[in-house]
């Protein structure tokens, strides 16, 4: 809507008001994508509030540009979302089971990965890359995997303990997992600046 200092007037009470001296809404919309005149548009869409509210909308006229401007997605990429979603809502994973004594809690293996990425990332100097997560026996234990880059800031071993040790107590205290193992693999070493 445009912004007009004067509030709107309210039609005679023997008939009502129509934009455009009696045209409806939908008539108007109409004639102006069909590229249309509008019959007595010009003076008195300036003088009529009713008017002035209907036609001068710079941020709908800018928002419309942008969309008649914006390509079209392809269809394949549209099904390629689609499908993503619909296979993330009817499949959301392999779960792991957590360690309680009823043994019938688990947990979907992406969001226990990405809770322990978090807890890598926590090291200072420290990316994780990826972290999967893999049953180590048949009852409740889980072996995790996990990739990362390094900062030079201390040696590589001691960083890989902190790693381990934050890993390790997010998971038991956080997520009730069981950790036996992990499994660490450093793909890049960098200088931390400091």
């Amino acid at each position: 809507m445009a912004l007009n200092d004067r509030p709107a007037r309210p039609p005679p009470p023997d008939r009502p008001h129509l934009p455009s001296d009696g045209l409806p809404p939908d008539e108007i919309r109409r004639r102006e994508e069909a590229g249309g005149t509008l019959p007595a548009a010009g003076h008195h869409v300036a003088a009529c509030p009713c008017c002035c509210d209907t036609f001068e909308d710079p941020a709908l006229d800018t928002a419309t540009e942008i969309l008649q401007n914006r390509e079209p997605p392809s269809t394949q990429c549209l099904i390629s979302r689609v499908m993503t979603i619909v296979h993330d809502q009817m499949w959301p994973g392999p779960t792991l089971p957590l360690d309680d004594p009823t043994r019938t809690l688990h947990i979907v293996e992406r969001a226990a990965s990405a809770v322990l990425r978090r807890a890598a990332d926590e090291v200072p100097g420290v990316t994780a890359v990826s972290c999967r997560l893999a049953r180590s026996d048949h009852r409740t234990g889980v072996r995790v995997s996990m990739t990362l880059t390094a900062g030079m800031n201390r040696p590589l071993p001691e960083t890989a303990g902190l790693v381990r040790r934050s890993v390790v107590d997010i998971s038991g205290h956080d997520l009730g997992l069981a950790v036996t193992a992990v499994d660490i693999t450093v793909i890049e070493a960098h200088h931390t600046p400091g």
